[in-house]
């Protein structure tokens, strides 16, 4: 859910940030109310997750808080300001994501050469949770 719900918000940062400079400030009003919206709405349901690590809930809750001023300044600025607030309020929403993205990788990266440090500790012929043993040679003459 971490990837995902950051790929998301990526995805929608960016696409904010292009359409801010793209369409008519009354389309980039609706637009941005929307993708604030859909920023908090999407984020506070990822939080509700287990497993998402101190560095993602800090995302979080900047995310939740930068959707809640996209819903604001969609509302209370007009033209050139609110065309220029939503493009870096879509910057913004896409650069956190970003962080969270590899936050992700880097966990799961430390994760994963743990685990084959684990594995290499116990040797090449141990079996997961079971001690290695040097097994007996059949062909030596005694």
């Amino acid at each position: 859910m971490r990837f995902g719900s950051n790929l998301v918000l990526a995805v929608l940062g960016g696409l904010l940030a292009t359409v801010s400079l793209t369409f008519a400030p009354a389309t980039t009003k609706w637009l941005a109310l929307g993708g604030g919206g859909a920023a908090v709405l999407m984020t506070l349901a990822a939080f509700a997750t287990r497993g998402r690590g101190p560095a993602q809930r800090a995302i979080d809750a900047i995310v939740v808080l930068l959707g809640g001023w996209m819903v604001v300044a969609a509302g209370a600025f007009a033209g050139a300001t609110l065309r220029w607030l939503t493009f870096s309020e879509g910057a913004a929403l896409l650069a956190l994501t970003v962080i969270g993205l590899i936050a992700h990788e880097l966990a799961t990266q430390r994760a994963l050469s743990s685990a084959a440090e684990a594995a290499a500790a116990r040797g090449p012929l141990a079996a997961p949770g079971v001690p290695h043993r040097v097994p007996a040679r059949a062909d030596v003459a005694a």
